[in-house]
């Protein structure tokens, strides 16, 4: 039986530090969320955010013509996250993931591909 696993590559860099809503970067400026992402062992997609207990986080997929394919909320009373996505379901394509925060919004561009199932074939002789 064969059998596809859809694998992500990431576009830049997969650990997500900080906010990247400006090309400058601010000296001295506090960023009110950290995040990572990656792709765990049962291909799934990680993200985890760590932040101020005062700041709600929003973490959202978006498909190329910028449908939201997935949303997830972070309270502003809770201090971290850890989302477990299941990225089976998506068509191969690009996506973003944004974690938007009010004062900070982060945007990773990453591709989902499925690889060519190569199949192979034995030849045996008799005789």
């Amino acid at each position: 039986m064969k059998k596809i696993i859809q694998t992500i590559v990431f576009a830049a860099f997969i650990g997500l530090t900080s906010a990247v809503a400006s090309n400058g970067k601010e000296v001295g400026k506090t960023h009110s969320f950290q995040s990572a992402m990656y792709l765990n062992k049962e291909g799934k997609l990680m993200i985890n955010v760590q932040k101020e207990a005062s700041v709600p986080v929003i973490i959202r997929i978006r498909d190329r013509e910028n449908n939201v394919m997935h949303q997830h909320y972070l309270s502003d009373k809770a201090t971290s996250c850890g989302v477990k996505l299941d990225i089976s379901n998506l068509e191969d394509g690009n996506y973003k993931v944004e974690i938007i925060s009010k004062s900070e919004k982060n945007v990773q561009n990453i591709e989902l591909s499925t690889p060519e199932v190569v199949t192979s074939r034995t030849l045996s002789f008799e005789g």
